[in-house]
């Protein structure tokens, strides 16, 4: 695909992927960036997203214009990217050290020798990444999990395959041009190979692929009483452990424990004292 180099115009501004068209008649038209009206000299409106804009904000545009790019052909160019950086790092994967055995760890990653390993222009980069959150969790799920897991073993699946790019699945593929063109005729100059393959690979496999984002199903204001009947049902069984005095906490008081009864209100009965005399009804 040839990219050409855009360039702005009078009426034309690119930014961040949006080409923004100017309209000197808008007036009504509310910028995304300051949230204020065009105050008479018109406004630049996104012609892929349709956003607007104040000429004075368009400095200020920093979101990417979702039609200026793929975000699948970003995330497969990101994971090609890992995989080539990546490409060795099973080979570091050793034995444990016992105090790594103790924190259930399958694998003790050599990172100084995986850094040597990569050539000299990915060193530093490497080097760099090694502070990173991310590289760290990637290495520590490598190093605590077994390669049979889905997450990891996708992405072994994709390095795998990067390696046997370019080699010949059979002796057809090696064919000339003119083999070539006679086999898209149907003639075939060699005797067709029996397949080996025992089946699909498993990135080819789409068993279990997910199609479809799982969603929260939206409450249905039909049936009556519904989210009552959720929120006040009862559990079949109550957890014991939730079930405790909770913890103590320093400088908060706690409640004093009162002996078992409830404490009435003394009266001068009860303290020994005479009652006083109920009036007298009048004759």
């Amino acid at each position: 695909m040839l990219i050409q180099p855009v360039q702005n115009t009078d009426t034309i501004v690119w930014v961040e992927g949006h080409c923004f068209n100017f309209n000197a008649r808008d007036t009504s038209s509310i910028c995304a960036i300051c949230n204020e009206r065009a105050e008479g000299d018109g406004c630049y409106k996104c012609s892929g997203c349709g956003i607007v804009s104040h000429g004075r904000c368009l400095g200020c545009v920093s979101l990417v214009c979702p039609t200026a790019f793929s975000a699948d052909k970003v995330r497969a160019a990101f994971v090609r990217c890992m995989a080539s950086l990546l490409f060795t790092y099973r080979k570091h994967l050793g034995r444990p050290t016992k105090e790594q055995k103790k924190n259930n760890q399958l694998y003790g990653f050599d990172m100084s020798g995986f850094i040597k390993s990569l050539p000299y222009d990915q060193q530093d980069y490497a080097t760099m990444m090694r502070d990173t959150q991310a590289f760290n969790e990637f290495i520590h799920l490598r190093e605590s999990k077994p390669a049979t897991d889905a997450e990891i073993r996708l992405f072994d699946e994709i390095i795998l395959a990067k390696k046997s790019r370019g080699r010949t699945a059979g002796i057809s593929s090696g064919l000339s041009r003119l083999s070539t063109i006679r086999a898209s005729h149907g003639v075939s100059s060699f005797p067709s190979m029996p397949s080996r393959s025992r089946g699909p690979t498993y990135l080819v496999n789409t068993t279990e692929h997910i199609w479809r984002t799982a969603s929260v199903p939206v409450p249905n204001a039909k049936f009556a009483g519904e989210y009552r009947a959720v929120v006040t049902r009862v559990p079949a069984r109550l957890d014991p452990a939730l079930m405790k005095e909770p913890r103590a906490i320093q400088g908060v008081p706690r409640p004093e424990q009162r002996k078992r009864g409830v404490m009435r209100k003394q009266v001068p009965s009860m303290v020994g004292f005479p009652s006083p005399p109920s009036p007298e009804a009048p004759r």
